[in-house]
C-alpha cells in the first residue's frame, strides 16, 4: 500500500499500458479510417485535402457536395452546401506519418495512439496534485484524516481504467480526441503551475500547449473549461486576479476562433453538429438535452448516443437525471461537512464538467468525446467514494451498511466493470469491422467487362453504402461509374416501373429524412419539398409527394432502360445486402425496411 501510495502515477501508467496493449491485437480500421487512407494512398478524391487537412471531409461547397452525388457515394437527398471541415493540422500530420511508416497495417496505428493515452494519464496525475488543496500536517508530520490524497488516487485509477477512452486508443480516426486531450491538459498543468508559482515559462508553455492542442481538434476548447472554472471558482481571489488569470485563455481562444472562421471550418447543414456562433437558438434548444445524455454516459455509462435514437432518447435522457441524482447523493454529505477548500474544489470540478460540456454540445452525444468530462467526473466520484467509506461507514450500523453498499456499487461499475469493457469492446468492434469488409469484398457490386456501370441502392444500410463505396476504393477493388443511393429509409418501399428507365417510389410506414442518420446529412430546417428535383449525369429526381419530415413519393429517371446490363440494382432482403433483377414495366418491386 505504501508502494501505491509514492508511485500512483507509476502505477496508473501500468494499468493503462495493459489495457492498451491488449488493443493490438484487435486492431482494425473502421468509418473515417477508409476515407483518410484513401487519402493518404491516393486512391480517394473530394474528401479531405492531403496530409494536413484529412478531417475536412465536407468544404460545404454546392459543388464539391454535387461531385459526391454525381460519383457517389453522396446520396442525392443530402444539403446541398453540407460542410464537414474541421480544422485538425496536427492530428493529420500525425495519421499521415503512421501512414508512412506502416501503410496500410492497423497495428502499427495503435503505437501511437498507447503512447498518446499513457501521456495523457501521467499527465492528469499531475493536474490531479495541483488541484488537490494542499492539507496540514500534525505534529508528526502526518496528513491527517481531512485530506483527499486517497480520493485523488481513486481519481487517477478511475480515469485510467475508464470505459469511455478505449474507443479512442482503439479506432484511427479518433486518435485525434487523445492528441488533443494529450495537449491541452498539459497546458492546464503548466498553467496552474503559473497560478500558483508564478512562474513565467510555465505560463508560455501553456499557451504553446494550448495552441497546439487547438490545432489538433476543437476539443481543446472544453478542456480550456478547467482553468476557467479555476479562475471563476475563487473565493478568495480579487476581481482584477482572476481577470489577469483568464486573459491568457481568452487569448489564445479568442485566436483559435477567429483563425478558424477565416478558413471557413466548422460544419453546416447536417443534423449532426451545430454553430453556435452561425445558429445560436439550434444550439441552445437542443443544450439540455445534449447535456444529460452526456451526463447519462459519465455518471451511469448508459451510452450518450442513445440521444441520437428516436426510440432511445427518452432513456437517454432519464439516465442522465439519475446521474445527476446519484451524484447528488453522493456529494451532499462532502459539501455539507467538507472544509471550505473542499467546497471550492469540487465547485471547480462541477463547473469543470458543465463548462467541458458545453463545446461538445455542438455534436451529437458519443462516447468518443466523453474523455474531457470524465476529468472532473473521475476525480469527483474518486472524492465521493473516499467520504463515504471513510466517514460515513463509522456513523452507525445501518448508515455503515448503505454507505458499504454504495462504494462496493460505484466501485464495482468504475473500477472492475470498466477494465471488463476495454477487452469486449474492442472485440465487438472488430467483429463489426470484419463483418462489413466482408460484405463490400462478397458483394457482387460490378460486373467484370461491363463498361459505364451503375451500381444503385433502392434501400440500403447505410454504413454498407457509404463505408462500402471508401473500402472499394481503398483496397482498389472494382467500382462502378455511378454509386447512388435512392433511399435510407425506415419504411417498407414499393418501387413502381413507370417506365423502361423509370422507377417511382412511395414508402409505406414511414418517410425519407425520418430517421436521425438522414437528418445528418441534412437538417429538417431544411426540408425537402414537393417538386424537389436533383439533375444528375444519368439521373434526374423529382420528389412528387412529401410528409412530415420529408418524401413519401419520390420519381427516378434515369439515361438507360434498368434492363440496360450496366443498371446494377441492389437492395436489403431477408437481412443482407443483395442484388436484384428489375421488375417488367407496370410492375411493383417491394422491398420491406432496411432497418
Amino acid at each position: 500500500m505504501s508502494f501505491l501510495k509514492r508511485h500512483p502515477i507509476s502505477l496508473a501508467l501500468a494499468v493503462a499500458a495493459v489495457l492498451s496493449i491488449q488493443l493490438v491485437p484487435q486492431s482494425t480500421f473502421l468509418g473515417d479510417d477508409y476515407i483518410q487512407l484513401g487519402i493518404l494512398e491516393g486512391t480517394t478524391e473530394g474528401f479531405g485535402a492531403g496530409p494536413f487537412n484529412l478531417y475536412g471531409f465536407m468544404d460545404g461547397s454546392k459543388e464539391g457536395v454535387r461531385r459526391g452525388m454525381e460519383s457517389g457515394p453522396v446520396p442525392w437527398f443530402v444539403h446541398p452546401q453540407l460542410k464537414v471541415h474541421f480544422l485538425r493540422p496536427v492530428s493529420s500530420a500525425l495519421l499521415a506519418l503512421d501512414h508512412a511508416i506502416f501503410g496500410l497495417r492497423p497495428w502499427g496505428y495503435r503505437i501511437q495512439a498507447i503512447l498518446w493515452y499513457l501521456l495523457i494519464v501521467a499527465v492528469y496525475g499531475s493536474w490531479l496534485r495541483r488541484m488537490t488543496p494542499v492539507a496540514p500536517r500534525n505534529g508528526d508530520g502526518d496528513v491527517p484524516e481531512t485530506a483527499i490524497g486517497s480520493a485523488t488516487l481513486l481519481a487517477l485509477f478511475i480515469f485510467a481504467v475508464s470505459d469511455a477512452h478505449w474507443v479512442n486508443v482503439a479506432w484511427t480516426a479518433g486518435r485525434w480526441v487523445l492528441v488533443t486531450t494529450a495537449l491541452a491538459l498539459t497546458g492546464c498543468v503548466a498553467y496552474l503551475r503559473w497560478r500558483q508559482e508564478g512562474c513565467r515559462l510555465s505560463l508560455l508553455l501553456s499557451l504553446i500547449t494550448f495552441a497546439l492542442g487547438l490545432l489538433a481538434g476543437e476539443l481543446a476548447l472544453a478542456v480550456l473549461a478547467y482553468p476557467v472554472a479555476v479562475e471563476i471558482v475563487a473565493p478568495k481571489a480579487k476581481i482584477a486576479e482572476r481577470v489577469r488569470g483568464l486573459v491568457p485563455l481568452v487569448l489564445v481562444a479568442g485566436a483559435y476562433l477567429v483563425v478558424y472562421k477565416m478558413l471557413g471550418r466548422g460544419a453546416y447543414g447536417g443534423a449532426e453538429y451545430l454553430d453556435p456562433l452561425t445558429d445560436p437558438l439550434a444550439y441552445v434548444v437542443e443544450l439540455p438535452g445534449k447535456m444529460l445524455a452526456m451526463f447519462g454516459d459519465v455518471l451511469l455509462w448508459v451510452p450518450a448516443g442513445w440521444w441520437n435514437s428516436d426510440s432511445l432518447r427518452m432513456t437517454s435522457l432519464l439516465a442522465g437525471v439519475g446521474g445527476l441524482l446519484l451524484f447528488a447523493l453522493l456529494l451532499a454529505p462532502v459539501l455539507r461537512s467538507g472544509t471550505s477548500e473542499l467546497r471550492v474544489l469540487l465547485g471547480r470540478l462541477v463547473l469543470g464538467i458543465i463548462g467541458s460540456m458545453l463545446p461538445l454540445a455542438a455534436g451529437t452525444p458519443g462516447g468518443r468525446n466523453l474523455i474531457v468530462p470524465s476529468i472532473g467526473a473521475a476525480f469527483l466520484t474518486g472524492i465521493a467514494l473516499h467520504y463515504w467509506w471513510t466517514k460515513l461507514r463509522s456513523r452507525g450500523a445501518v448508515v455503515r451498511r448503505f454507505a458499504t453498499i454504495v462504494c462496493l456499487g460505484v466501485g464495482f461499475i468504475h473500477l472492475a466493470l470498466a477494465p471488463y469493457r476495454w477487452v469486449t469492446g474492442p472485440i465487438e468492434l472488430r467483429r463489426s469491422s470484419a463483418s462489413l469488409a466482408e460484405l463490400v469484398r462478397s458483394t457482387p457490386f460490378v460486373d467484370e467487362g461491363v463498361p459505364d456501370q451503375r451500381t444503385i441502392f433502392l434501400t440500403v444500410h447505410f454504413a454498407a453504402c457509404w463505408n462500402g463505396y471508401f473500402i472499394r476504393r481503398l483496397e482498389r477493388l472494382p467500382l462502378p461509374r455511378h454509386w447512388w443511393m435512392l433511399s435510407a429509409a425506415d419504411a417498407e418501399h414499393h418501387y413502381d416501373r413507370t417506365a423502361p428507365d423509370q422507377f417511382v417510389l412511395e414508402t409505406v410506414g414511414g418517410e425519407m429524412m425520418a430517421t436521425r442518420l438522414e437528418s445528418m446529412i441534412r437538417s429538417r430546417k431544411a426540408p425537402i419539398g414537393v417538386g424537389y428535383e436533383v439533375d444528375l449525369d444519368g439521373l434526374r429526381v423529382r420528389v412528387l409527394e412529401v410528409g412530415r419530415f420529408g418524401p413519401t413519393r419520390v420519381e427516378f429517371t434515369f439515361d438507360r432502360s434498368l434492363d440496360d446490363p450496366a443498371m446494377v440494382l441492389m437492395a436489403v432482403r431477408d437481412g443482407r445486402l443483395q442484388r436484384l433483377e428489375p421488375p417488367p414495366v407496370g410492375a411493383t418491386l417491394r422491398l420491406p425496411s432496411s432497418w
